[in-house]
């Protein structure tokens, strides 16, 4: 069985644009006013299309790049302090799903993949089953495309959130400073909820069907 692979969509396309965006106008604000204004007349062309075109692309390139950072820190994050969540959601007594579903979901697993859990495996297991579950549940692929795009968006702004935070802080707008901060946090754990729910989806829907 190999594993699905998802078609583009549009609303993926935002969620490293949005960032992006937030990223450059944060540069902006490091520069501030008319040399701001400046900066950007010299990057630009005479063709205002044109310039969209390359704002796009420069942009949507950004959110790449913050995806790719923050998928480095926080992996760094969670293998230093917790295990990885695709090891445990398969743990009895720490996955989110209860300890009785978890049970069930292994049984499946023995029988249909022939695999035993282990912290090896971990992967290879969610990669089966979440391809079994799209194959067999399409509902449920709406709904793991729709986790998958907002995890994706809250992890590429955190990045930006971080930049205001320090360019507020360094300018002396404290109360900017705390909620771009605050943001940040809220980012990072709104990332974390929705990794759980897209492996609560995956793991449910592979059980059920």
């Amino acid at each position: 069985m190999s594993e699905l692979r998802n078609a583009f969509r549009f609303y993926d396309f935002l969620a490293y644009l949005f960032p992006g965006i937030a990223t450059l106008h944060a540069i902006s604000l490091c520069y501030g006013g008319k040399s701001g204004e400046q900066t950007w007349a010299q990057l630009s062309t005479t063709d205002p299309y044109l310039n969209l075109v390359l704002f796009i692309i420069l942009a949507y390139s950004i959110g790449h790049v913050w995806s790719y950072i923050g998928r480095i820190v926080i992996r760094t994050m969670l293998l230093a302090k917790w295990r990885h969540p695709r090891e445990d959601i398969l743990d009895p007594n720490k996955s989110s799903l209860g300890p009785i579903v978890t049970i069930k979901v292994l049984k499946k697993v023995a029988s249909t993949f022939h695999m035993v859990n282990s912290k090896e495996n971990a992967v290879p297991i969610y990669r089966l089953a979440r391809t079994y579950a799209l194959q067999n549940c399409p509902d449920s692929s709406g709904r793991q495309e729709v986790f998958q795009t907002l995890r994706v968006m809250c992890l590429n702004m955190s990045g930006p959130s971080l930049m205001y935070f320090f360019i507020f802080l360094l300018n002396g707008l404290w109360i900017f400073a705390i909620v771009a901060l605050f943001g940040a946090v809220l980012l990072f754990y709104k990332f974390m909820d929705l990794r759980d729910r897209e492996l609560r989806e995956i793991y449910l829907s592979f059980l059920l069907k």
